[in-house]
């Protein structure tokens, strides 16, 4: 997700993130787990890395579909 009009460079943020995955029917599934969620630079251009990982044999056995949610606020100076 690119960052670059979405934060200002010169501000500080802080970010949360949540993970929801679902099968192909939209029932819920276990043992999926958030593991990435930082912003980087790529090119020069800010981006928002996500990431999930789930063990093989849960990827292996259902379609999937992982959404996640993104907040973000600025972080006041003290």
């Amino acid at each position: 997700m690119r960052l670059d009009d979405l934060l200002p460079a010169h501000a500080a943020a802080r970010l949360a993130a949540t993970l929801r995955v679902v099968d192909g029917k939209g029932v819920a599934l276990e043992g999926f787990v958030l593991t990435h969620a930082e912003p980087e630079v790529f090119h020069g251009h800010r981006f928002l890395h996500l990431q999930a990982s789930a063990p093989d044999k849960v990827l292996d056995a259902t379609d999937v579909r992982a959404t996640f949610s993104v907040t973000w606020r600025p972080v006041e100076a003290r």
